[in-house]
């Protein structure tokens, strides 16, 4: 006869069966596994985002070169220029190398940086003006934005457009500019016209160069480099002047040259201050943009 033990209320008692888990390894090793798969994902990541980063910068930059030159091509091509209209013989346009850019290292500039003066019917004039004619002025500098050339908080290298208005007031081109003999000396630098918080265009660009080409009245073509002054009056002149350059010769196009860094280089660049290193770091990640414009008068 076979007796079972009864518990307390009579009936028997069932044997427990032993939970399952995971060992003290099998945890350190799933959690080995993970620290792998989240250290492959982060770098994945990383270098996706350094990819995106870069190639938005590039196309941002793409995009700022774009927008000044087209906006400098319109310029360039409704500049108005009436040789033999004026006594004493009046100037249509001055280019100087400019070298009052200051506060920056020599990294920013070839050193044939173009302040770029002439006449132009622009897009963006005030119609409520009479006439249509506007000085123009394009120059580099190196100026805070926001606060101008009246503090330097936060300077930016960057490239400026001032438009005198078409209005006959002092400040305006029919009342001031038009018929000067001397565009640059005569009105452009006088105080800071071009370097204001309302002209800056793009930022970080740190070169500027504008190359004329020129035609003789005998069909001879003469270039005339991005380091010499350039005036065209009543005749056409360069200082040093380029070999076979005759003062009746007519411009025929205008080489723009244009030179910018990312956002992100121009921050690495406010921490460097060794100027070898600095060069490096704009001969790595400085990209140029050049456009060939036509003109005609």
């Amino acid at each position: 006869m076979n007796l079972r033990r009864a518990g307390a209320a009579g009936r028997p008692r069932s044997r427990r069966t032993p939970r399952g888990g995971f060992t003290l390894i099998e945890l350190l090793v799933a959690i080995a596994i993970t620290a792998i798969l989240l250290v492959i994902v982060l770098q994945s990541t990383t270098s996706l985002l350094h990819t995106w980063s870069r190639q938005r910068n590039i196309l941002r930059k793409n995009l700022d070169a774009r927008a000044a030159i087209e906006l400098m091509a319109g310029d360039l091509r409704a500049m108005v220029i009436r040789q033999r209209q004026f006594t004493p013989a009046a100037e249509w346009v001055d280019k100087q190398t400019d070298t009052s850019i200051t506060g920056v290292g020599s990294y920013l500039s070839s050193g044939n940086a173009a302040w770029l003066m002439f006449f132009t019917v622009p897009i963006d004039r005030d119609l409520t003006l009479p006439g249509d004619v506007c000085a123009v002025s394009y120059r580099l500098g190196y100026e805070d934005p926001i606060a101008g050339s009246s503090g330097r908080t936060y300077p930016l290298m960057g490239l400026y457009r001032d438009v005198a208005p078409a209005g006959t007031a002092s400040a305006d081109t029919f009342g001031s500019v038009l018929g000067l003999a001397d565009l640059y000396g005569g009105y452009w630098n006088s105080g800071s016209r071009t370097l204001k918080s309302a002209n800056f265009l793009i930022a970080h660009i740190i070169d500027f160069q504008v190359i004329f080409h020129a035609q003789n009245p005998d069909g001879s073509a003469v270039d005339i480099p991005a380091s010499a002054t350039v005036r065209l009056g009543d005749a056409l002149t360069a200082t040093p002047a380029p070999s076979g350059l005759n003062a009746s010769a007519k411009l025929t196009s205008v080489d723009v040259l244009i030179t910018l860094l990312s956002e992100e280089t121009a921050m690495q660049l406010r921490q460097i201050t060794d100027p070898t290193v600095q060069k490096r770091l704009v001969q790595q990640n400085a990209q140029s943009f050049a456009r060939r414009i036509a003109v005609s008068y």
